[in-house]
Order: structure tokens, then sequence, then C-alpha cells
């Protein structure tokens, strides 16, 4: 378990053998973090937008990014 966003070394380790990754709004994939994950295939982001995934690098693999901006609320 992670507090905070890992660097970009520690993220490429622990995405390497990856076939899907879920985030939050702290970790950013840079072109070179999504190059390293060579299983690839889908971008989650649990929070508002998709502005800390390079979108292009993810195009260009071929790699579908999605948002889920109501995923932290709560029902009253």
């Amino acid at each position: 378990f992670h507090k905070g966003a890992l660097d970009d070394e520690q993220l490429k380790e622990s995405i390497r053998d990856a076939h899907f990754i879920g985030l939050r709004s702290r970790t950013h994939l840079t072109e070179d973090v999504i190059n390293a994950a060579e299983k690839l295939v889908a971008i989650g982001c649990f929070c508002i937008g998709t502005n800390q995934v390079d979108l292009d690098a993810a195009a260009k693999r071929g790699i579908p990014v999605f948002n889920a901006p109501f995923s932290n609320t709560r029902s009253v």
C-alpha cells in the first residue's frame, strides 16, 4: 500500500506486467511510463478528468483511457 504517488521509476517497475491500470489524480502516466507497460490494454482514472495521462501516448498504443468522475462520492 502506498500513501502517495510513486515516482516514475517505481511506477514503471510496478506496472511492467499490468494489463489494466487504475489511478487517482496524483499519479501521472507519461509516455515513458506507458511504454514500460508492454501488456497494458486500458487505463482507468478514478477522478474528475484524464489530464494526468499522456493521451497521445496511450492513443499511439491503442490503449483506451476512461474516467469515473463520481467514483469517490457517497450516497446520502
